[in-house]
Parts: C-alpha cells; sequence; structure tokens
C-alpha cells in the first residue's frame, strides 16, 4: 500500500475531484481510499500497476496545472522578486500565463504540457514501483525541479513585459499631459495614415511636410527620454487639433494605437476607403460653392 501525503484535507480532496473525473475511476476507484483526511491510499498490484500510474500521473497534473500553477507563479514572483503589491503580483500572473499558453516560438503550448505531464508519470513510476509512500509537496520540490525552473523563466520574462508596459503607460501620460497643455493650432485635423504618413486641414487640403515639421515643438522631443515617432505622434500632440480623425486600414498597428490611447475622445479612427470618400465629397462642395 502507498500512502500519499499532502498539505490540507482540501488538497487531498482536490486530486480525489480529478481522479474520480478521469475514465479510469470506474475501473480502479477500489484501489484508491481517501477518508476525509489529508491522506490517500493506494492499493498498487502488478496487474494494475500501469492503469494506476496513467490514473494518479494524469490526476496529479490535472491538479498542478489548474489550481497549482497559479500560485506556484504567484510564489516566485514574491520570494525570488519580492512584488507584494496583489494588483502588480496579478497582472505579472496573467503575462507569465500568456506567455506560457502562446509560446509558439519555442514549441506548441500541448508539446509544453505534454512534456510536463511526462515527467510527472515518471517521476511517479520509480515510486510507485518501489511500493513506497510520499509526500506531494516533496515530490513537486524535487521531482519537478525542471518544471519549477522553466516557471522561474516565464515569470522572468513576464517582469521584463510588465516593466515595458509601465514604462509605455507612463510613456502614454506624459504625452497626453503635453498635448493637454498646448493650446490647439488646428480645430479638425485628418491624417491619413498609409505607407506614408500624410497630414490634412479641415477641408481636406493636403499640408506640406515641412510646413507640418514646423509645428513640432522641440521640448517635447527634449524633454522625454523615450523615443517619440517625429512621422505622426510629435506633429499630433504639438498642433493638439481639437478634433482628430485618423485613417488608416490596420488598426492595430502600434503607433495608431498609440495615436487613439493620447488623443482618447478626441480621436476618430476611419478607414482609407472613408478618407477619399469624404475627401471627394468636400472638395466637390467647394466646387459647387466657388
Amino acid at each position: 500500500m502507498v500512502h500519499i501525503h499532502f498539505a490540507s484535507e482540501k488538497e487531498a480532496a482536490s486530486i480525489m475531484k480529478y481522479a474520480s473525473a478521469h475514465s479510469l475511476s470506474a475501473e480502479l476507484h477500489t484501489y484508491m481510499k481517501y477518508e476525509n483526511g489529508e491522506s490517500i491510499y493506494l492499493f498498487i498490484e502488478e496487474q494494475n500497476f500501469f492503469p494506476m500510474l496513467e490514473w494518479l500521473s494524469e490526476s496529479l497534473f490535472s491538479y498542478m496545472k489548474n489550481e497549482l500553477m497559479i500560485h506556484w507563479l504567484e510564489q516566485i514572483i514574491r520570494e525570488r522578486f519580492y512584488y507584494q503589491e496583489c494588483e502588480e503580483i496579478t497582472d505579472i500572473v496573467d503575462i507569465a500565463l500568456s506567455i506560457i499558453e502562446g509560446q509558439t516560438e519555442i514549441q506548441s503550448p500541448d508539446c509544453f504540457w505534454d512534456n510536463e505531464k511526462e515527467v510527472v508519470k515518471n517521476g511517479l513510476h520509480s515510486i510507485l514501483q518501489a511500493n513506497t509512500s510520499f509526500s506531494f509537496h516533496s515530490f513537486s520540490k524535487f521531482r519537478l525541479k525542471g518544471l519549477n525552473e522553466k516557471l522561474l523563466e516565464f515569470v522572468e520574462l513576464a517582469i521584463d513585459e510588465y516593466k515595458l508596459e509601465q514604462d509605455y503607460q507612463n510613456f502614454i501620460h506624459f504625452l497626453r499631459e503635453f498635448m493637454h497643455a498646448q493650446k490647439p493650432k488646428a480645430s479638425v485635423l485628418h491624417v491619413l495614415h498609409k505607407d506614408s504618413v500624410e497630414f490634412y486641414s479641415e477641408s481636406f487640403e493636403k499640408l506640406e511636410k515641412r510646413e507640418i515639421i514646423k509645428q513640432i515643438d522641440r521640448k517635447l522631443l527634449a524633454e522625454n527620454p523615450m523615443y517619440i515617432d517625429s512621422n505622426l505622434i510629435a506633429p499630433l500632440i504639438s498642433i493638439a487639433p481639437e478634433k482628430l480623425f485618423l485613417y488608416a486600414d490596420r488598426t492595430d498597428h502600434g503607433v495608431i494605437q498609440t495615436v487613439m490611447r493620447i488623443f482618447e475622445e478626441r480621436a476618430s479612427i476611419m478607414s482609407i476607403a472613408q478618407f477619399y470618400s469624404l475627401q471627394y465629397e468636400k472638395l466637390n462642395e467647394k466646387d459647387r460653392v466657388l
């Protein structure tokens, strides 16, 4: 008989929940005993060894992936990187989980989890074969050392990304404040973003690039250590139009997203086709008046 000790009754009950939901439970449930305590007892016989190994390893793995993963990530963030604010920890955990689930450049998420499932299974194999009782905490700490090291790597990547996002948010805040402090130099500005950036007046007349460059406030470039796009963002913030119409077919473009975050309700985004349609209407209207 193999005795598996867990940290709490709740943990043991959770393992039983996953074991009961497994397809092998109907066949093997009489070989696993649990009486509302901190331990589970396994009765392993030669003829049921491999089915029991499959059943237990997949049940433990499901519990670790679905219920312990976030706890382990939080623990690494607190103990290795000394973050204490709950909101910061939650943000970093969310980023780490997205990295784990989207790490296609290294290997697919399914491949990653399959590898870890195999590690759990191999670790249990030798223990069950020796008919040795063990602590789940010790098993996860020493037999799954490789997984813990990988989680540490994911947390490091997540913290780097979190810091970059914080820097970006501070950057956006600086640009927004700078823009609001400017006296608007145009009531309405139309900007066409395709292969290049083109600026148009309220009446859809194209503005010369040299005139746009002259509008750039040099303090904006001097006071901020981060790179500011001088083709679009710097002129827009310097002109600070009361209403901005931005025309682009790729709204997910980084610089487009940045402009929308800076201008917020002062900006509207439309398609390039809409620009040409509106420009045509405006110019025809002007010709009729003349």
